[in-house]
């Protein structure tokens, strides 16, 4: 039997919960998809009452800038901004992120060809031997200074796989005894000579520089000695250099946080190891948040291995035809996509992409 309960009636027990029953099973859970998350509605007879959830934060992989939940709103229904696939929305890729520029010097930045070449010459005769003519000079800007020197006095390292291998003449200690003692004296005379005129930046180089964003870091590495990267930046950040003007002129050695030589870093190029410390140098940063920009297939050879992307330039010593025919089995093996500017416009163009400029 059933106690009784506040002044029971038969009857009572039933027809005071039967109704509430009813209520509670009168709930239905509907789920809005949003773009920031889900929409939980639970509705009643009397009531109606919302509550939103958030989504997991995304990997930090795919992650953008924000924008407003209604902007947010807007894109996951509009067509034209998102793609469906199983009713699902997915936002347009986020742009790649890029934290630092690394540039080569020579045939990148500053238009020097003549100056190298003028003094190759020269330390070839002083120690009497054979001038080249400026196709050999522009082949061999591939090389650190002494094993482009040792190459131009007729040897060659062992195991070389130089089309003019000559066995009589590869003995690695003679090679690097000789390239370093010419090395030298090319540095001596090639640093001293340097000015606007013989390295001056490329036209429109300066401005490009000047518009990237101060957040973006800018490295340099070269073939040559770090006194030369160093003299460049000096003079082209001169009140007279025909790139800078008295009142607007930038200080190229302090702008670019690092500044390497192969005199300097671990391995000169087409070794990954100098891009790795110009890395370390710009606070640690992964190489693939870095571009180097360069002309010669060594400075391609060397992103690559590092890790980074590269541009090419075809303004320099190595011509569009003879960098696509050095990289191609380079591409074929390692999967990379070869990206070559003919001109300082079209890097500019290619740059604006990672949106590194302060006018994007």
């Amino acid at each position: 039997s059933i106690p009784p309960m506040c002044g029971y009636r038969p009857g009572c027990f039933l027809s005071s919960w039967i109704p509430s029953l009813a209520v509670y099973l009168s709930f239905i859970i509907t789920v809005v998809p949003r773009a920031q998350g889900f929409t939980v509605v639970l509705s009643s007879l009397p009531t109606t009452t919302t509550t939103t959830l958030q989504p997991r934060a995304p990997p930090f992989w795919t992650m953008t800038s924000l924008s407003s939940s209604n902007d947010a709103d807007q894109q996951a229904t509009d067509p034209a901004t998102t793609t469906t696939n199983n009713n699902q929305n997915v936002s347009p890729p986020p742009p790649p992120l890029l934290r630092a520029i690394i540039f080569d010097i020579d045939g990148t930045l500053a238009d020097s060809a003549q100056l190298g070449f003028d003094a190759t010459n020269v330390v070839l005769q002083n120690n009497k031997i054979p001038t080249i003519d400026l196709a050999t000079y522009h082949h061999h800007t591939r090389y650190t200074t002494p094993d482009r020197l040792a190459r131009h006095a007729g040897l060659l390292p062992k195991n070389t796989d130089d089309d003019n291998n000559n066995n009589d003449n590869n003995n690695n200690d003679e090679f690097d005894r000789v390239g370093q003692r010419l090395g030298r004296e090319f540095d001596d005379l090639y640093i001293d000579l340097v000015s606007t005129e013989t390295a001056g930046f490329y036209p429109g180089m300066d401005e490009l520089l000047r518009a990237i964003r101060p957040e973006v870091a800018l490295g340099a590495l070269t073939n040559a000695a770090v006194g030369y990267a160093h003299a460049v930046f000096r003079e082209n950040s001169s009140p007279n250099s025909s790139t800078s003007s008295k009142t607007d002129c930038t200080d190229w050695n302090a702008r670019f946080q690092s500044i390497r030589g192969a005199d300097n870093v671990p391995a000169a190029k087409p070794q990954p190891d100098g891009l790795w410390q110009v890395c370390r140098d710009l606070n640690h940063l992964d190489p693939s948040e870095c571009v180097y920009i360069g002309d010669s297939p060594s400075d391609g050879g060397a992103a690559w291995s590092a890790g980074m992307r590269f541009i090419g330039v075809t303004w320099g010593s190595h011509s569009r035809e003879s960098l696509e025919s050095a990289w191609r089995s380079e591409e074929t093996s390692t999967n990379h996509h070869v990206v070559l500017c003919d001109s300082v416009s079209e890097l500019y163009e290619e740059l604006s992409q990672y949106a590194v400029f302060q006018d994007s």
